[in-house]
């Protein structure tokens, strides 16, 4: 029997994904420093990673309450740990997308200037 949601699978999807998307977007941002991208593209690169990692935020405080719900609702052992699992995965992708949100805003703050 399956005790998970649809909701439930589809907030631990979506955080793989904006997990995996965020790291493929801070390669492209290291590697385009060295290929010497265009500021243009490097700046595109900096505002989408920087909408991504909210993303990932809000959905990993999302998927972390759910995982509570489940954890507090599920009888068996087997998806207790699970569970506790999934909550330690989504707050190191929190973690994760906390540090690459002000990581990217403060480059996109200091590629702008100072404007007097």
């Amino acid at each position: 029997m399956r005790t998970s949601t649809l909701l439930y699978q589809t907030t631990r999807r979506t955080v793989l994904f904006l997990t995996l998307f965020q790291f493929a977007l801070l390669l492209f941002f290291i590697f385009g420093n060295y290929q010497k991208f265009l500021d243009s593209n490097q700046i595109l690169i900096i505002r989408v990673s920087a909408f991504c990692a909210t993303a990932l935020i809000t959905f990993c405080v999302l998927g972390i309450i759910q995982s509570v719900l489940h954890l507090i609702s599920s009888k068996s052992n087997r998806n207790k740990k699970f569970s506790i699992t999934i909550i330690v995965f989504h707050g190191i992708a929190c973690l994760y997308g906390i540090i690459t949100l002000i990581l990217s805003r403060a480059i996109d703050i200091l590629s702008q200037g100072i404007n007097i």
